[in-house]
């Protein structure tokens, strides 16, 4: 395991939660490529320990098999540091020959364990009653606007559990946009993990976790403008909510015509 280089940071990291973080501390390998093109040297106070979440960032695989991890301040910043760390993505010329240029990247989504009470507070009040029975489940396809603007509106899909606590089920469709029950041809974006809200409710007769008294479920975001006001939205089906944001293996697919 290599050194670890402390000296740089962000200057503005814009969350998905439309929080704004100044200076933000980033760690990353010492002799990492691109760091100096990428980000700026630290001045004064940064921002960054004890913040329970985790940037979106950049994984970057190299041809020597190192893996390193770029964190990006905004997403539309996330093009610009896919192209110093992969120089020929934009120029259609095969990248990844260099020793200091990446041979494929994948996106990996910003993370709160718990979203922090300026966005929601959750509030549920009473547990709910389990349904019981075998697991019986639907699927919808719903509209999705994806964070790689190479990608853009896509249609995905997501299955839930149709018999279970009717207000549970409401909340985590509550994200969608434009939801069809009818089968499609092919749903594209297999490959995307969308944005989604981690929902935690607490049951009085749960047996399908273990014995616990919660459990979490998926609210998926169709935009990510509207990310805060699902979660305000889902507040009282919650105990807590927590957030992932979008991932994507290889975007370096999506740009520049692909990979020759």
């Amino acid at each position: 395991m290599g050194s670890f280089n402390t000296k740089y940071m962000i200057n503005e990291y814009v969350s998905d939660l439309g929080i704004t973080i100044k200076n933000l501390g980033i760690k990353i390998q010492t002799g990492a490529p691109a760091i100096a093109s990428i980000y700026q040297a630290r001045a004064g106070g940064t921002c960054g320990g004890g913040i329970a979440f985790k940037p979106r960032r950049l994984e970057a695989i190299f041809e020597d098999g190192r893996k390193l991890l770029y964190p990006v301040g905004k997403v539309g910043d996330i093009q610009t540091v896919a192209a110093r760390l992969m120089p020929g993505i934009l120029s259609n010329i095969a990248p990844g020959e260099g020793d200091d240029e990446a041979i494929c990247l994948n996106l990996l989504g910003e993370e709160w364990g718990q979203v922090p009470p300026s966005i929601a507070v959750p509030a549920q009040e009473s547990l709910y009653t389990v349904v019981k029975g075998s697991i019986k489940k639907e699927a919808v396809n719903y509209e999705y606007v994806s964070d790689v603007s190479e990608i853009g509106t896509v249609r995905l899909s997501f299955a839930f559990q149709t018999n279970w606590v009717a207000d549970i089920i409401e909340c985590q469709k509550s994200g969608l946009s434009d939801p069809k029950t009818e089968n499609t041809i092919c749903t594209a974006g297999s490959g995307i993990s969308p944005r989604k809200l981690i929902m935690s409710t607490g049951y009085n007769n749960d047996e399908s976790f273990k014995g616990k008294s919660a459990g979490s479920r998926d609210v998926p975001v169709s935009a990510r403008g509207s990310i805060v006001s699902t979660a305000q939205g889902i507040v009282e089906c919650s105990r807590c909510i927590g957030y992932k944001g979008e991932s994507v293996p290889n975007i370096q697919l999506y740009y520049g015509g692909g990979i020759i």
